[in-house]
């Protein structure tokens, strides 16, 4: 929703159609956004407007289903994270990427690379008088009661898939993609209320990054 809300506000972007399978809500946000057409089927959209990019707004189900068929439309592809909900579904669209035209991009909504902080951290590290980054460390707090979702049963892998992976990224990211990470859960602290009504309890996590070639190092002996 917070890209659908910003998107009229970027000057290089046309919005042409949007699109969802329930009638009203397709119309319903054509209306809204902006958007100069509206679709219940997303392949007689990609045929009709022929667009340049397209984001698959949804959960991980819709990028694993959606997102190869657009790029095989040759289209620019946006899609929010996670896109999958473990490895092996993430595979097919990794490797229609990889198959799509050199010019085209597929991109995963890690939104914490642009944010001013991380941006400077990344600057930072990428300094040539910074050295070679060996460990970093990524501690999240969350207040409220976790949650399953997308059928998965467990709140605390739901939570990783959720908010965790922005830590993992921005890991890989710092450390240009060698690194191993690992997580634990640091503290579990829960307020007196009754079950129904534990909204103030708080999750904490550890989230570490290592350097591949160290953490083999570390390991060998």
């Amino acid at each position: 929703l917070n890209l659908m809300e910003t998107t009229p506000h970027i000057g290089e972007i046309d919005l042409v159609a949007v699109c969802d399978v329930q009638t009203e809500l397709a119309r319903s946000a054509a209306r809204h956004f902006g958007a100069l057409a509206w679709y219940t089927n997303f392949l007689d959209m990609l045929a009709a407007e022929r667009p340049d990019a397209v984001a698959v707004i949804g959960p991980p189900q819709m990028a694993i289903e959606i997102g190869p068929l657009v790029l095989e439309a040759g289209c620019h592809l946006y899609v929010e994270k996670p896109i999958g909900r473990n490895s092996r579904e993430a595979k097919p669209l990794v490797e229609a990427a990889r198959r799509s035209s050199s010019n085209k991009y597929t991109q995963v909504g890690f939104n914490q690379r642009h944010a001013p902080v991380m941006r400077y951290a990344k600057l930072m590290v990428d300094d040539p008088g910074f050295g070679t980054p060996t460990y970093m460390e990524s501690r999240h707090w969350q207040s409220g009661r976790l949650h399953s979702e997308w059928g998965i049963a467990d709140e605390q892998y739901v939570w990783l898939m959720l908010h965790g992976i922005h830590a993992v990224d921005m890991l890989r990211y710092s450390m240009r993609d060698r690194c191993s990470t690992t997580c634990d859960q640091s503290k579990r602290a829960q307020s007196n209320r009754s079950k129904a009504d534990r909204v103030d309890s708080i999750q904490g996590w550890n989230i570490r990054g290592r350097a591949r070639a160290q953490w083999a190092r570390a390991t060998a002996h």
